[in-house]
């Protein structure tokens, strides 16, 4: 049998509103209970009062509670009514029409009656809640807000222009009614913990808030002393027309940003402070993707590669590499390593031969090892350096890296044990000293010869003319024997060919020889940082295949794939996770123009700068003595 529980409602204008749902049951519960099927929500009714049940042709009204049901004109607890007939029943304020429509029994429930003065249950909470015992909310609420206000608006602003006005100078300073309450009333306007880099301006708001309610402007960072002079990271017009297109919310609160002073492109806009320890940068890899991901569909002239996730779909590197060396000014490109770029030095160094383990070179190392602390076989560290940083290396030099094995020593005096050196990376004091060398010993050699020892030689012209001769022989002599031992320096087997090029003279004269020009890069990878140090606990041959290089002119940087082993992107997980900002600046000024010379530069790279005008150019006087004679050096010295 299906019931259909009618609800009828009735509008202050005596309109109805009936609501039916469909039971399928052959019995109904009526009551206060909010799981009876007829729910009738009165104190007067039980809570499961009477049930409803359809027994073939009859209807049965029976009462389960201590309350009647009242049915033709009189109370009673059981009621049998045909299901033909429309009956009607009574149970408090509410009137129950129960009668068949088609196959249906309909039970229509509506509230004749008004509320009774029986205890309702909105009375119930009256009587028993404590609204009477404690402050009204709409009181409470406003007691609240006007202290709110006082103290978090009225007091901060009382103090704020009070301070400036009682001192200028030192507008900051805590005044003493304040230090009454142990804190700055202003600091309760504080959205966090400042960051460490800013932690001297925690008791010092106006330092950046220079007016109330106004947030930090550029200027105060730019003009502070802090941050004055520093890059943006490309120029204005390029950084707006870089920033993909905004929807329409987006374009209202540009504006709305605009009309308030508030500049979107402001320091701001990336640097958030009160952040704690989380800092004042926002490294978020989307704060970079915004543009960059695809950023050639707007500067259609840039050069740069779009990019957005690391191991999705980033480039492989491209090291800024020497394509044409030069002492002042290097001719420098950024090529791809997919593209297996070179780069020209103007040095001609095999790293294979000095790694090999079996070969001379960890022979003679193993020679100098108690000398210079070599192990059995030479390695990458003992070479090169890590600077202070721990970033970048420091520059080979020749002297302090390769001066025990390569010695330039070409004479040593048998009287004192003083060795004569070659200056290094300068081919003309070279050909100097050589020349210089020779003609003083023929000099030396002729006077001995001459005088026999003594002061005394035999008078006439004849005599003289036999000495002239002689001297002029023994200069012949000495430019012959200087020009071959020039020759030999700078050609196969010499002091300067196996690691220099070689600018042979177009006439022949060996006093002609030059070296190309030596051109070091200092960073091949100028627009990233990279720490070394925080790589220390892998081998440097882990990444870079220094062991099966035969030229100097290989670049051995690892691809990105080395990278991928342990990087991955901001959101992967079981790997590192790597954003923009842990290989780019984004205010790249922290280095200096690439290979620019200058002072600290010369330094550095005293064997490939041009010589200054006030530097000494006597050969060797510069340099510092090398400690070690080479077998090269002592064939040369038996040679003379």
């Amino acid at each position: 049998m299906t019931f259909i529980i009618r609800k009828i409602r009735r509008r202050p204008n005596g309109q109805e509103v009936v609501r039916d749902q469909p039971v399928n049951k052959t019995e109904l519960t009526v009551g206060r209970a909010t799981e009876c099927d007829i729910y009738l929500p009165d104190l007067t009714v039980s809570l499961n009062h009477a049930t409803i049940e359809a027994a073939g042709n009859s209807i049965r009204v029976q009462a389960t509670s201590d309350r009647p049901v009242k049915a033709k004109g009189k109370f009673g607890t059981r009621f049998v009514f045909p299901a033909k007939d429309e009956n009607t029943i009574g149970i408090g304020p509410y009137q129950i029409k129960i009668y068949k429509e088609d196959d249906s029994i309909v039970v229509a429930t509506e509230r004749t009656e008004e509320k009774t003065q029986m205890l309702q249950p909105e009375d119930e909470e009256k009587i028993f809640s404590l609204k009477k015992a404690v402050i009204g909310k709409r009181s409470h609420a406003w007691f609240w807000a006007l202290v709110t206000v006082f103290v978090a608006i009225a007091a901060p602003l009382y103090y704020f222009y009070s301070d400036r006005k009682a001192d200028v100078a030192n507008p900051i300073e805590i005044r003493a009614d304040q230090e009454l309450i142990g804190t700055r009333v202003d600091q309760l306007w504080l959205s966090g913990p400042m960051s460490l880099a800013h932690t001297s301006l925690a008791d010092n708001c106006n330092a950046c808030h220079l007016n109330a309610f106004e947030s930090v402007q550029d200027v105060t960072c730019l003009s502070s002393g802090c941050h004055d002079g520093i890059r943006n990271h490309a120029e204005q017009d390029d950084l707006w027309a870089s920033k993909p297109p905004l929807s329409a919310g987006e374009e209202i609160l540009r504006s709305v940003a605009q009309f308030t002073g508030k500049n979107e492109m402001a320091c701001g806009s990336c640097h958030m402070e009160h952040n704690g320890r989380e800092g004042v940068i926002l490294t978020s890899e989307g704060t970079c993707n915004d543009c960059h991901a695809d950023m050639d569909t707007r500067l259609t002239d840039t050069d740069l590669i779009n990019v957005s996730h690391f191991d999705v779909d980033h480039p492989n590197f491209r090291p800024t590499v020497i394509t044409e060396p030069h002492f002042d000014n290097p001719v420098t490109a950024r090529i791809s390593l997919d593209d297996n770029p070179k780069s020209y030095s103007g040095l001609k160094f095999p790293h294979d031969i000095h790694l090999e383990a079996d070969g001379a070179v960890a022979k003679q190392a193993m020679d100098l090892a108690d000398e210079w602390g070599f192990d059995e076989v030479l390695g990458c560290e003992d070479c090169h350096q890590t600077n202070a940083a721990g970033a970048l290396f420091l520059p080979v030099n020749m002297e302090q890296n390769c001066g025990m094995c390569h010695s330039l020593a070409f004479d040593q005096d048998p009287e004192t044990g003083y060795i004569r050196t070659l200056r290094h990376g300068e081919p003309q004091d070279v050909i100097a000293s050589m020349q210089d060398f020779y003609n003083s010993s023929a000099a030396r050699l002729f006077d001995e010869s001459n005088t026999g020892g003594s002061t005394r030689r035999r008078p006439g012209d004849v005599a003289q003319l036999r000495e002239d001769n002689r001297l002029v022989d023994s200069l012949l002599f000495a430019s012959d024997r200087a020009r071959q031992r020039v020759a030999e320096i700078f050609n196969e087997g010499g002091a300067c060919y196996d690691c220099h090029v070689i600018v042979e003279p177009e006439d022949g004269d060996p006093l002609k020889y030059d070296i190309s020009h030596v051109s070091l890069e200092e960073q091949f990878m100028p627009k990233t940082v990279f720490h070394h140090e925080s790589h220390d606990f892998m081998n440097c041959l882990d990444c870079h295949e220094a062991e099966t290089s035969d030229s100097a002119t290989d670049v051995l940087l690892p691809g990105i794939d080395n990278c991928l082993d342990c990087h991955r992107s901001e959101t992967t997980v079981n790997f590192i996770p790597s954003n923009c900002l842990m290989c780019h600046e984004y205010h790249d000024d922290t280095h200096q123009p690439f290979m620019t010379p200058d002072d600290s530069s010369r330094t550095r790279h005293a064997s490939v700068w041009p010589k200054r005008d006030d530097e000494i150019s006597v050969a060797g006087s510069s340099l510092p003595q090398a400690v070690t004679v080479t077998a090269e050096a002592t064939n040369i010295l038996q040679d003379q």
